[in-house]
């Protein structure tokens, strides 16, 4: 005797298909924002490592706290920036909490940042690169040769005026 087992069959409503439209746009919408935020800050010299809290570049690791938290709700915001003293108990396991998220997005950041320095990919999300940033990584990159050949003082393979093409390929940069 066969029992063959039927499967029920399931219909996802008109709602539910708005729903999964709304968060599938919410994700693509996502995808590019973090994309261009990764080129933005790659652009203007921000890597991975300057984005954790130990290193000496705290002032980077502050502004982009900032705007992570910039980027919160008003009630947030306050939350965070307060000061814990005159906090309640649940206030405080709130504002841990968000420091815990904004940290997070901060790690997110890092490691995309870490993947793009290692050529894994060409952001957080697809898509291809503005030319501003190809320009700015090749620009970046002559400089640093420079100033590593500089260090070694490999006169062999040193042939223009240090000074003067680094000050020339910064003033590209600030062109860009």
């Amino acid at each position: 005797m066969s029992t063959k087992q039927t499967k029920p069959a399931v219909t996802i409503s008109e709602n539910t298909g708005e729903l999964i439209i709304a968060a599938s746009q919410s994700m693509t919408s996502t995808n590019k924002a973090t994309t261009a935020a990764i080129d933005g800050m790659y652009g203007d010299g921000v890597r991975s490592h300057m984005l954790r809290k130990d290193t000496k570049a705290e002032a980077v690791f502050d502004a982009v706290f900032s705007f992570v938290v910039k980027g919160l709700d008003d009630d947030a915001q306050r939350l965070i920036l307060s000061e814990s003293k005159g906090l309640s108990d649940t206030e405080k396991a709130t504002k841990r909490v968000l420091r815990q998220e904004v940290g997070s997005r901060i790690g997110k950041f890092a490691k995309a940042l870490e993947r793009r320095e290692n050529n894994k990919t060409n952001g957080a999300g697809s898509g291809p690169r503005l030319w501003s940033v190809r320009i700015r990584e090749e620009v970046q990159a002559l400089i640093d040769g420079l100033q590593k050949a500089d260090a070694k003082k490999d006169d062999k393979l040193l042939d223009v005026d240090v000074v003067d093409a680094i000050q020339a390929l910064e003033a590209v940069l600030d062109a860009i």
